[in-house]
């Protein structure tokens, strides 16, 4: 026990310190055991400058169609890539990042429960190409989310990987059966105003592989 949490503590201590604290904690001692004969654990940390940074203002966001919440919101007015799709009927804003060909795109619903059809027909979109004059107001937010995605890739048709015909020989320098029991996937993301230390845009990305 006391071995698979020095285990646990040291790839926990590795995964902060490679995306600057903010993703902890993503192996447990529990799930640790005799069995396991390596775990790959690989980690991104994403941080960029907004192109326009943001004023900031108290407000209020809609969480439903009757409940709202005050909340620190990020207000800009500018020239942006806008855009709407009616098949979604959503609005669409790209937000680029200072000195970088990568952007954010937003979308808004037109109704305020609308989150889930959006989230249902979103794949194969394309940014909006042309420029529009844009009162945006956004709310400052942090989003954590880990997800075991073993049964998620099975249904991409991922599957001999977590079987014990999988061929991971390339992992060891000797033939060895193993296969995949856990995949698991973590994100820690926090977006503000401007672009100091403490106030970009952060993405943290963890995969974890336990082979037995």
């Amino acid at each position: 026990m006391q071995e698979s949490a020095n285990v646990a503590s040291a790839i926990n201590k590795w995964v902060k310190d490679h995306t600057s604290g903010m993703v902890k904690d993503i192996v447990s001692p529990k799930r640790l055991n005799r069995d396991n004969s390596l775990m790959a654990v690989n980690g991104i940390y994403f941080k960029a400058l907004w192109n326009h940074p943001f004023e900031t203002k108290k407000g209020k966001f809609r969480l439903t169609a009757k409940k709202s919440k005050p909340i620190q919101m990020l207000k800009i007015d500018g020239l942006f890539k806008a855009g709407y799709f009616p098949t979604l009927n959503a609005k669409v804003i790209e937000l680029p990042y200072y000195k970088s060909n990568l952007s954010m795109l937003i979308f808004l619903p037109d109704s305020i429960d609308g989150l889930s059809v959006l989230e249902e027909n979103i794949a194969g979109l394309t940014a909006p190409q042309s420029y529009k004059k844009v009162s945006l107001e956004l709310p400052k937010f942090k989003i954590q989310f880990a997800k075991d995605l073993v049964e998620t890739l099975k249904q991409l048709s991922i599957k001999v990987l977590f079987t014990n015909l999988s061929d991971l020989r390339g992992f060891f320098t000797e033939k060895i059966n193993a296969r995949v029991n856990q995949f698991t996937h973590k994100i820690y993301m926090e977006v503000t105003e401007s672009g100091e230390d403490t106030k970009g845009t952060c993405a943290s990305l963890i995969t974890l592989l336990c082979l037995i």
